[in-house]
């Protein structure tokens, strides 16, 4: 997170031209590729099943020359045994320069592309349904704003009212026999104590307990629900700040930066 940049989320819609935009960014359906040669294998590199087509994001990067025109693919191994799995989820980028042989500039000034998009096999489809992604920018004064509100709001335990610990005066007045009920649930309950399915369902809501007790104190789970309540359908969240750091979803299990990888291909260290 940046709270001084704007970002940008990506929302899906339905738009049923979306294939025939230039450079569309969407979800579902076959990816339309900008340069048409090179095109990766697109196979699981643990299981070499087929990898199935998520979505694609337009994201040119116009200061650079090479990147003049530039797209991200994401592609995902469904297989039961890669689910989850780092590998099961790949990520490619395809980019061109200003000047190519595949996006000519008309007198009129349009584009018009040379060449037909590939046919991508049935086994790569995900979804035949395919949703466009609307962008929508989040300016830096809001995301204070949220920041600002999650910073003052109550932690866990805090109680802002000292009367719900106050004695009930009623409760005084009250007599065994108006807790009948009450009664009736506790000798119910220990006589379902030597059940075994009794004792399984208790285990089970003692373990939901535990993790909802977990998600109340999960910090980063309270911060990534609050930055998304906004945009509850968002799928995107974009900011090519150098400052900038991930949204984690929680505090279990966070990735450690440092030890990102460097790029294979020129030894620079990677970016969020």
């Amino acid at each position: 997170m940046n709270l001084s940049e704007e970002i940008v989320v990506g929302v899906p819609y339905k738009n049923p031209t979306v294939d025939e935009e230039d450079f569309p960014s969407k979800v579902g359906g076959v990816p339309k590729w900008l340069a048409l040669d090179g095109i990766p294998k697109l196979s699981c590199t643990k299981c070499e099943n087929p990898l199935k087509f998520v979505l694609q994001v337009y994201a040119p990067l116009e200061d650079v020359p090479d990147a003049y025109y530039r797209t991200l693919y994401l592609f995902v191994c469904n297989q039961e045994e890669c689910r989850n799995k780092d590998h099961s989820i790949r990520i490619y980028r395809n980019q061109l320069p200003i000047d190519n042989k595949y996006y000519l500039e008309t007198e009129e000034e349009d584009l018009q592309r040379k060449g037909e998009n590939p046919v991508l096999p049935i086994e790569n489809i995900l979804t035949k349904n395919t949703f466009g992604i609307e962008t929508i920018i989040i300016d830096p004064e809001e995301t204070q704003k949220i920041e600002e509100a999650i910073k003052n709001a109550p932690k866990p335990g805090d109680f802002d009212d000292v009367d719900e610990f106050e004695d009930d005066e009623d409760d005084e007045s009250k007599t065994s026999e108006d807790y009948r009920h009450e009664n009736e649930l506790i000798k119910q309950y220990l006589e379902a104590e030597g059940n075994a399915e009794f004792k399984e369902m208790s285990t089970d809501f003692d373990n939901l307990v535990n993790d909802l007790d977990k998600a109340q104190k999960d910090e980063k789970f309270i911060r990534f629900t609050k930055f998304c309540a906004s945009y509850p359908n968002q799928i995107l969240r974009y900011c090519r700040s150098e400052a900038s750091e991930p949204l984690w979803i929680s505090d279990q299990k966070v990735p450690d930066v440092t030890k990102v990888t460097k790029c294979a291909i020129c030894g620079s260290k990677k970016s969020f």
